[in-house]
């Protein structure tokens, strides 16, 4: 039975399946392999190198055959790939308005190689160095009105390339306390209006409305009466 293996991309690993035959001599091939590599159909030999974003797949289910033309055996196992640049995802961050936070991005190269830094979606005023992976800067006013920022962080060698993300909250310098909704019951007040009563100059009865400076559109004006 063949072993799961693990390796990076760009490695050049080397695997050779073996077979015993009596009846002949076996043939090999190989289904599933992992991209830039391949199997010797006579010795069984598994070589190449690991192709840039063989990792992007991740597991590859690799079946080798082994057949004589008449009789045929098979194996099959898991290959994993890898990308050989690795970030260390920060913890999510959260700073204030106005502050100068510094953090430093980490990564390793299983390629060797030179390991340069990007990132996007950083709040405003702050910036990553390329060379050292640090983001430094002060947090510009009126940064929280965005909210949390997603950042996506890179890492490339030229060949290889990874990303991670985190979040980074920024905090306002001000904040206010949300007030509970306010209910205000006016005063009932009368009506813009009373009824006055006087007696006319021949001894009649008069009922009348006097106008007041109105207290609210809202009341209706009223119908005068006919006198009593």
């Amino acid at each position: 039975m063949l072993p799961d293996r693990t390796d990076f991309e760009g490695a050049s690993p080397t695997l050779t399946v073996n077979a015993s035959d009596i009846s002949g001599t076996p043939v090999f091939t190989a289904a599933g392999l992992p991209p830039g590599m391949s199997i010797d159909k006579s010795t069984g030999s598994i070589t190449g190198t690991l192709a840039a974003g063989a990792a992007d797949f991740s597991t590859y289910y690799v079946t080798v055959v082994a057949n004589d033309g008449t009789y045929e055996a098979s194996q099959s196992f898991n290959w994993f790939v890898n990308d050989p640049i690795v970030i260390a995802t920060p913890a999510d961050q959260s700073s204030g308005e106005g502050a100068s936070p510094s953090l430093t991005i980490g990564a390793t190269d299983e390629a060797l190689g030179t390991v340069t830094f990007g990132a996007v979606g950083l709040p405003t005023g702050l910036s990553i160095d390329a060379s050292s992976g640090i983001i430094s800067g002060t947090v510009s006013t009126g940064a929280a009105a965005n909210g949390a920022y997603t950042v996506t962080l890179f890492a490339a060698d030229g060949t290889y390339r990874a990303q991670t993300s985190f979040t980074w909250t920024i905090n306002a310098l001000v904040t206010v306390t949300p007030l509970d909704d306010q209910t205000n019951n006016a005063a009932i007040r009368s009506p813009p209006w009373r009824w006055w009563r006087r007696t006319a100059a021949a001894g009649r009865s008069v009922t009348r409305r006097r106008l007041y400076p109105a207290v609210s559109a809202s009341i209706p004006a009223r119908a005068s009466s006919p006198a009593p």
